[in-house]
């Protein structure tokens, strides 16, 4: 039965055993004395037959952490606690499922859950960045922005104040992806900052995207620093090879930026990943090579160059040809 508590699971764990011992006691007299002994056995067995299969349902519920927090919900319906928990699970489950229909599934439980957890606690803020987290996932930016803002204001109104830099990433994400890239340093400076003054290690992908954003106000030095930050914590991430290659063209360092470039090329090589429309991919560093010595090649032309220009055309023509290997090609008309 419903508890209406946040331990409503943990305390189904008592009539576990005091249930039964209950029972016992009260049916014990009755029984002893030679009084109703018969109905008094007989609904025993029934109730033991009963909590019997009781027992065996929970325990279906409780087979992994993930079954007991989503039951939370319906075991304690008046607890903001229990729903945010039980979104928090689903939106686990989102993360891990592959089939499309299952991540919908999951994704709008999670919706449900913590949409209750604000009808119980409007002021909930980590109910709050969660239910902002799945706007993200929804691709509604500007509302999930509204909710992060509201939840780091939830907190920092609290006696003492009190903050969650978490809040200010995925603030920063929000508006990374709406192209606010100056709110978004800001957010992205501030997480990193914050975590520091911690003595916590800020993610390589924070320090990647504050030098993206960084680069998109200009700031070429710091976002190069950045970068540098980000590969040297995971040197196993194409993307982040393929920024600071821009990073470095920008800033006229071409040998530099065709050496990010290749090193993204190898390791998309390395993993079969050799077209991809968006994103990273073998075709997408080849084009960006070629680009870069297209580049070189006007530059020495109009220094008066011509051989480096032929040269770096050459070169421009070599990897734009093996690109165009790698691209699917289209059916022949009929």
């Amino acid at each position: 039965f419903a508890t209406r508590s946040i331990f409503a699971e943990r305390f189904a764990y008592v009539p576990c055993l005091a249930f039964p011992l209950a029972i016992g006691a009260l049916i014990h007299p009755g029984v002893q004395k030679g009084r109703w002994r018969a109905p008094l056995m007989v609904f025993s067995c029934v109730l033991i037959i009963l909590y019997g299969a009781r027992a065996w349902t929970r325990t279906l519920d409780w087979r992994d952490a993930e079954s007991m927090v989503t039951r939370l919900g319906r075991s304690s319906p008046e607890s903001a606690r229990a729903h945010f928990q039980a979104a928090g699970a689903y939106f686990g489950l989102w993360q891990k499922a592959a089939a499309p229909e299952e991540k919908t599934k999951h994704l709008e439980d999670a919706g449900a859950e913590v949409r209750e957890a604000l009808r119980i606690q409007p002021r909930h803020a980590l109910a709050l960045a969660l239910q902002g987290q799945i706007l993200q996932c929804l691709g509604k930016h500007a509302e999930a922005i509204e909710h992060f803002t509201r939840a780091e204001r939830l907190l920092s109104e609290m006696d003492p104040p009190q903050s969650e830099p978490m809040f200010l990433r995925l603030r920063g994400e929000s508006r990374f992806l709406l192209q606010k890239s100056a709110e978004a340093l800001e957010d992205f400076d501030g997480y990193i900052k914050k975590l520091e003054s911690l003595g916590r290690k800020p993610d390589a992908l924070s320090f990647n995207r504050r030098g993206v954003a960084r680069g998109q106000q200009g700031m070429l030095e710091g976002a190069l620093a950045d970068f540098n930050v980000a590969i040297e914590a995971r040197p196993d991430m194409p993307r982040f090879y393929n920024d600071r290659g821009f990073c470095r063209f920008r800033l006229n360092d071409s040998a530099g930026a065709i050496e990010d470039y290749r090193k993204g090329l190898a390791l998309c090589r390395e993993r079969g990943i050799l077209f991809a429309a968006s994103g990273e991919s073998a075709w997408s560093f080849l084009r960006r090579i070629a680009d870069v010595y297209t580049g070189m090649s006007k530059a020495s032309r109009a220094a008066g160059d011509e051989a480096a220009a032929r040269e770096a055309s050459a070169q421009a023509a070599t990897y734009n040809a093996e690109a165009d290997s790698l691209a699917p090609r289209e059916p022949a008309p009929r």
